[in-house]
């Protein structure tokens, strides 16, 4: 993963112009170099000077903007006493991020699909596995933060953890797609209801 905090400012151009036009209804698979430059405001020519090519532009500012989005939502998460309440905030920013764009549901989706440029995203992963995946390190970090580093469970019970908590916030995301959970009393009860699962399983699991 790119250090963001040396990013240049042509390739974070780039990364926001492609999320730009990606939440305006752009379609990933179809958009070119041409539209992405524009976009952004440099020369086709430029692009090349940072990329290989398209998908690899694309991928990256993917992962730039999940990133960007998983360590505000991380930073946010610490104002918050107890796993309860972090949960409880989380669950509000999946409500606000389905209601407004639904964006970053979406560039997850791109990250895991068997598009090639969703192949693409994955290769990139893998070359870069020292950095683990983006989602993977919130929650482990949300974990280590719950349990102290000196009392960790073991790692095959961090990775149920791990599965356990990220399952859990896409479900709610999907969920909340159905109109009747749009609603704010039944919105309500199954956020309180979700809070109250994941503690229960967490607190089971690490004992």
């Amino acid at each position: 993963m790119e250090n963001t905090k040396e990013l240049s400012p042509k390739k974070k151009a780039i990364y926001e112009a492609i999320i730009e036009l990606f939440g305006q209804g752009a379609d990933l698979s179809t958009l070119t170099v041409a539209e992405i430059t524009s976009k952004a405001g440099i020369g086709k020519g430029t692009a090349y000077e940072y990329f290989s090519d398209k998908d690899e532009m694309i991928a990256k500012a993917i992962f730039y903007h999940v990133e960007q989005f998983c360590n505000g939502l991380y930073e946010e998460m610490q104002k918050e006493n107890g796993l309860y309440e972090k949960m409880m905030f989380t669950l509000h920013v999946v409500e606000k991020e389905i209601a407004e764009s639904n964006c970053v549901f979406r560039l997850i989706h791109a990250m895991t699909d068997n598009s090639l440029l969703g192949k693409k995203m994955q290769m990139l992963e893998e070359t870069q596995t020292q950095h683990g995946f983006i989602l993977r390190d919130m929650v482990r970090k949300l974990i280590i933060d719950e349990c102290g580093e000196d009392k960790m469970p073991s790692e095959e019970k961090v990775e149920y953890l791990i599965i356990c908590l990220l399952s859990k916030m896409v479900c709610y995301g999907m969920l909340l797609k159905k109109t009747i959970l749009m609603q704010d009393k039944q919105r309500d009860e199954l956020r309180k209801t979700m809070c109250d699962g994941i503690c229960k399983e967490f607190y089971e699991v690490i004992g």
